[in-house]
């Protein structure tokens, strides 16, 4: 062994006990803060910390005083925000978390960023976009972003990402939520994203256990049913969960649904023990923190006396009692049974430990106040819009391509792009703009027969479907009349067609082979329109393969993939390993030095 050989190893064996000993020292600092904050807790304060209210930044003064009122009565765990404003809740926050003897953990459903809840921040791409990537390294520096973006605004736990696989076309509240159908590809995904964001310090949490992916009903409004064997679930709905458990995940969100062959009745999953104290922690030995999905949806149950329900759902074994109907009643009953049974007294006091724990993971032994110089605009930052433009590439899914059609080389040749759908963003006429000479049409029924009429002296004609982009659950199905237009475009012109939608609208629209060339999309979002005019002229490859069975015509994982040509493609400095501050450095000269006439221009 050389001397040089023997220094490296050294000095690596020196690195390996430093980060041993920094992580026992971790370890031992977080052990010392649960203890000391369990010491001085009452018995009423360690039931409220059972306790995560709704709150929500667009409802007034009102509501905010309601919510301190919460903290002073029941010392409750933390707050789950929803609707309104990054300023308006950072400054909720900070006045919550200052009203609170304990700290407050801050959470929200953020599956595709801040803006599934909060207006005036950035989107990125529904979990079934994400899906169609390859790349999961991608997937990690986006969840690291995402979990950048809650950090920075006081959020402590995402719960995020779903874990469902979504068999069911019909589903009606997971679908474009889940990132597909197939467990093997789901999993590394969704924890790719879900090791991004606790990266940076905020709580993952995988959901809806024991999975909500093969229902044709919401469990806000109902309680949705699987009636599959237990064997059967362990093969499809519980797979996910159980391979991810290997992962060491955080916590898992318990759903309300009703599925005898683990319950042997019809309660709800969330309030069974069966499901979450024998399944989850005994069988699956998961340790993390066990949550119930909302407790004032329909599917927790109706008809029960205050408090009861989550009364059920604390003896079915859960950690945090999510949107209580009643906390103060559900606290009560909860202290009652407490008090009479020194096992229950025990549970309680283990589950308030790992609330705590959980607590320190996220930072909360430090002082939380969130400073909102500056928060909008480090909410809405170009590291999102660069990660997500990746993304997007790696996503854009090829279905069609006969006689190779695309990539189509760039050229003077004119080209013809008809928008149809909903709300059409823009970044897809200006890429596509870059790379050549291109005509709008805008499509409506009236304006039909014109647009027929000058397309017949196109030999390029791309048409684009868009969607709804605002959220997942608006409707992705293309209507008669524009199926009648490209019926009607197809005998007189080739066509390529890119479809900024769910792959479910795929499903008998017949018409999608009438292209020469499909290209999915999946959701009305700049980074995927300029993706997706990368894919048609070859600046970048097509290279996405698809989550989801999309009609007969293409099965999971269908997808064709092209080589790019040598020409220029869209995006940032970043990524082609070139510094953007350095740029505009070497910009801010050149303009001095020409303003100073010392030369009349350069090239760099």
């Amino acid at each position: 062994m050389t001397t040089d050989l023997s220094k490296i190893l050294l000095t690596l064996g020196f690195a390996a006990l430093f980060q041993s000993a920094q992580a026992q020292r971790a370890t031992n600092d977080q052990k010392e803060w649960v203890d000391s904050v369990f010491a001085r807790l009452s018995l009423e304060q360690q039931v409220g910390q059972l306790f995560m209210l709704p709150a929500y930044s667009n409802k007034g003064d009102q509501h905010f005083q309601e919510l301190l009122k919460r903290v002073e009565e029941l010392q409750v765990g933390g707050f789950i925000f929803f609707q309104g404003g990054p300023i308006r809740q950072a400054h909720m926050t900070n006045k919550l978390q200052l009203a609170s003897e304990i700290p407050l953990m801050i959470g929200m459903d953020a599956e595709w960023g801040l803006s599934m809840r909060l207006d005036s921040t950035y989107t990125f791409p529904w979990a079934m976009t994400l899906g169609a990537t390859e790349d999961t390294a991608l997937l990690f520096d986006l969840g690291r972003e995402m979990g950048k973006q809650c950090k920075r605004l006081g959020v402590h736990w995402n719960f995020a990402p779903v874990l469902d696989l979504n068999t069911n076309p019909d589903n009606p509240i997971i679908n474009a939520r889940s990132f597909g159908e197939v467990s093997e590809r789901v999993v590394p995904r969704a924890m790719a994203v879900a090791g991004g964001m606790e990266s940076e310090g905020v709580l993952a949490c995988v959901k809806h256990f024991p999975g909500h992916g093969d229902t044709d009903s919401d469990s806000h409004k109902t309680l949705p049913s699987i009636g599959k064997s237990k064997e059967q679930l362990l093969e499809t709905e519980l797979k996910p969960f159980r391979q991810a458990m290997q992962h060491g995940v955080s916590a898992v969100m318990i759903a309300h649904l009703n599925v005898p062959a683990l319950t042997s009745s019809s309660i709800p999953t969330s309030l069974s023990p069966s499901v979450v104290s024998d399944l989850l922690r005994m069988e699956f030995g998961f340790e993390g923190l066990a949550v119930t999905d909302a407790l004032n949806m329909a599917g927790a149950g109706n008809g029960l006396p205050p408090g009861e329900v989550e009364f059920r759902a604390f003896m079915a074994g859960n950690d945090v009692l999510l949107f209580p109907r009643n906390a103060k009643a559900a606290a009560k009953k909860i202290l009652e049974a407490v008090e009479a049974d020194p096992t229950l007294k025990s549970s309680l006091a283990k589950r308030v430990k790992r609330i705590l724990r959980a607590k320190y993971r996220a930072g909360l032994h430090r002082e939380q106040q969130v400073e909102t110089k500056g928060l909008l605009e480090e909410l809405n930052n170009d590291r999102a819009l660069r990660v997500t433009d990746r993304v997007a590439e790696s996503a854009v899914t090829l279905l069609v391509n006969r006689q190779k059609t695309i990539p189509w080389s760039p050229s003077t040749e004119d080209v013809a792009l008809v928008i149809m759908g909903d709300e059409p963003g823009t970044r897809l006429e200006e890429s596509m703009s870059f790379y050549s000479d291109t005509k709008v049409f805008y499509w409506s029924p009236s304006k039909e027969t014109g647009i027929l009429h000058e397309l017949s002296d196109y030999d390029r004609i791309h048409v684009a479907y868009y969607t709804n982009g605002k959220s997942p659950w608006k409707s992705y199905k293309v209507g008669e009349k524009s199926r009648s237009f490209l019926r009607m475009l197809a005998l007189q012109n080739n066509f390529i067609f890119s479809f900024f939608g769910n792959p479910y609208g795929l499903n008998g629209f017949e018409e999608v082979m009438l292209a020469d060339a499909l290209i999915l999309a999946y959701q009305n979002h700049p980074s995927l329109e300029r993706a997706s005019a990368q894919v048609i002229f070859g600046a970048v490859p097509a290279k996405g393969r698809l989550p989801v069975k999309a009609d007969h015509s293409f099965p999971a994982l269908s997808g064709i993939p092209t080589e790019a040509l040598n020409i220029l493609r869209l995006g940032s400095a970043e990524q082609v390993d070139m510094d953007e501050d350095i740029l505009r450095r070497i910009d801010g000269m050149m303009d001095t030095a020409m303003e100073a006439k010392a030369f009349p221009g350069a090239q760099v």
